[in-house]
């Protein structure tokens, strides 16, 4: 006997299904906008050693070094299924750690993140799938638990950032409550449904549970959840 279908998921309608939602984001796309940062980190080989302006590729203590090499076997170049596979793990995992080591933090990050993991640590034993289907009773947050908790992150990113491990934008220099305020005005910007804003009593909620998810997810691997 087997049993199939026991896949979790559920429908969420699609954003531009009308005519209103279209026009909606157009209009969003036209009349707002938001800052946009490229990070271009340091030049890597194929094996995920920095290169220098000639192209030549260093070792880890900035001695020069011939990548032929590494796919030499007896004497000559040859093709390793195994040995590539793992030459391309290496690899990832490289650009996996420039990369966190270059990006940007913004406003919108930080607010989204902090959302997501309080939320989150409110409903300790959910899983994800659980948690994007809360219901909107579950997803409020007070206005200043969600700011301690923004400052909490922002000070870890603030050390990280001194230690070469993570960039942030100038904007985060400002004081919390002009930080958080940036961040809801930009984050999920171009939707119909908004993964976070303030309500009339001035508490953070969210109309979008899945887009915050998203959006939190630029923080990820850095170790801030344990903050919560």
């Amino acid at each position: 006997m087997s049993i199939t279908g026991q896949e979790r998921y559920y429908k969420e309608n699609d954003e531009f299904s009308t005519s209103y939602k279209i026009s909606k984001f157009l209009l969003k796309f036209f009349t707002k906008g938001s800052d946009i940062s490229v990070s271009i980190g340091r030049a890597m080989d194929v094996l995920g050693n920095y290169v220098d302006q000639d192209g030549n590729s260093l070792d880890k203590w900035g001695r020069t070094i011939d990548t032929r090499d590494y796919f030499v076997s007896g004497g000559k170049v040859t093709v390793d299924a195994q040995r590539e596979e793992e030459y391309t793990h290496m690899l990832g995992k490289r650009i996996v750690e420039e990369f966190h080591k270059i990006n940007r933090v913004f406003s919108s990050h930080l607010v989204a993140f902090v959302a997501f993991e309080l939320i989150k640590a409110k409903n300790r034993k959910l899983d994800i799938f659980d948690l994007i289907r809360l219901p909107d009773e579950d997803l409020t947050l007070n206005y200043e638990e969600f700011k301690s908790g923004c400052q909490l992150v922002l000070d870890r990113i603030t050390e990280l950032k001194a230690q070469g491990k993570i960039d942030m934008a100038p904007h985060l220099k400002r004081d919390m409550d002009s930080v958080i305020a940036h961040g809801l005005d930009n984050v999920g910007m171009y939707h119909a449904k908004r993964p976070l804003l303030k309500d009339q009593k001035g508490n953070i909620v969210t109309e979008d549970m899945s887009l915050l998810y998203f959006y939190h997810n630029r923080l990820h691997g850095y170790g801030l959840e344990k903050l919560f």
